[in-house]
C-alpha cells in the first residue's frame, strides 16, 4: 500500500508464472513509451 501512497503506482499480487511458493508483483504499463520513464523513475526512488 505504501507503494501505491507515494508513487500512484499500483503492484498486483501474483504467483501464476512461476513455481510454487515463489511470490511476485507484477507491474504492467499500458501507456505510452514516453510516459514510461516516469513510472521507471518514480519506481527507483521507491524501492531505493
Amino acid at each position: 500500500m505504501d507503494l501505491f501512497k507515494t508513487t500512484g503506482i499500483c503492484g498486483v499480487y501474483s504467483f501464476g508464472f512461476v513455481d510454487f511458493g515463489k511470490y511476485y508483483f507484477r507491474f504492467i504499463f499500458l501507456t505510452k513509451k514516453e510516459i514510461l520513464k516516469v513510472y521507471y523513475d518514480l519506481l527507483e526512488s521507491f524501492f531505493n
